[in-house]
């Protein structure tokens, strides 16, 4: 092949674009029963697929105690290490890119509690301070 080549064609640009533009105009649906905000949930008369269906549409509900709140508008341009910075539970899996680009989990899933309060004190840390490592 040449070197001298783009990786990427203006046309493949274009196609890109189009693709992240159609990925970008899916929009979360939100369920006032069990308050769940996500995509495709099939949201009529305010309700998901699963609450319709379900006898006690209330199961996830806060008076339940199994609603974890809306996230906080601040909250939300965060990037993946920032989540993990600030996350109360710290979780170790052993993760394996298999042929075909795809993955696979094996071994067992370890969840950690942590001090976060510490990380609201201190950020933006060195990296050397940082207690999560992505290979």
């Amino acid at each position: 092949g040449d070197l001298d080549s783009q990786a990427v064609t203006d046309d493949d640009r274009v196609l890109m674009q189009e693709v992240r533009d159609k990925i970008m105009s899916i929009q979360r649906e939100h369920c006032t029963a069990c308050k769940e905000f996500w995509f495709d949930l099939n949201i009529q008369n305010g309700l998901c697929s699963k609450c319709r269906s379900r006898k006690d549409p209330t199961k996830f509900h806060p008076s339940n105690q199994m609603f974890p709140g809306i996230t906080p508008n601040h909250l939300t341009p965060l990037t993946q290490m920032e989540e993990m910075m600030i996350s109360p539970v710290h979780c170790i899996v052993q993760l394996w890119q298999i042929n075909g680009g795809q993955y696979k989990y094996t071994g067992h899933i370890c969840n950690f509690l942590r001090e976060v309060a510490v990380f609201h004190r201190t950020v933006p840390l060195l990296p050397e301070e940082i207690d999560v490592v992505i290979l």
